[in-house]
């Protein structure tokens, strides 16, 4: 019997899923992600600065200038995030479909923040690039493939 138990206690501890503390933001999306949807040459990411919030942020730039954003949310803040998505205050904002279980997207910062459940959420930012609505193929793309990797 106590073989069992150590048997079924280590197919679970090889099978657990990474934590969203070991989550590296900064390699959710490739530079080859970031290049092709946002057709500018980019650089490595790099992390940036960020609040308790957020599990990590990064930044993709082109020679120093900033071309794409990426935050990853704690699962324990998503469910304020939500609502505040839903009900904005201070940015106009538009639900959008096909990106998780739900999307809104911020037209003038050109930010898209998506989610499934509580478990996942992102914020993308194009910050060099088509302004308002046409920024959001980019960010629905980019921020499928980062949802995919979370």
């Amino acid at each position: 019997m106590k073989s069992i138990v150590s048997a079924v206690a280590l197919c679970l501890a090889l099978s657990a899923t990474p934590s969203h503390a070991e989550v590296d933001v900064c390699k959710l999306l490739t530079v080859e992600q970031v290049h092709d949807a946002t057709k500018k040459k980019v650089d490595a990411a790099v992390p940036l600065r960020h609040t308790d919030e957020l599990i990590g942020k990064c930044r993709f730039t082109n020679g120093g200038l900033p071309v794409f954003a990426i935050s990853v949310y704690k699962p324990e803040r998503i469910e304020t995030y939500k609502q505040s998505w839903a009900h904005p205050i201070a940015f106009k904002n538009q639900p959008v479909s096909g990106v998780g279980d739900y999307a809104y997207f911020y037209a003038n910062p050109r930010v898209l923040d998506a989610g499934i459940g509580n478990s996942k959420a992102v914020e993308v930012q194009l910050l060099d690039g088509p302004e308002r609505e046409a920024s959001l193929e980019i960010l629905k793309t980019l921020a499928r493939e980062a949802l995919a990797k979370l």
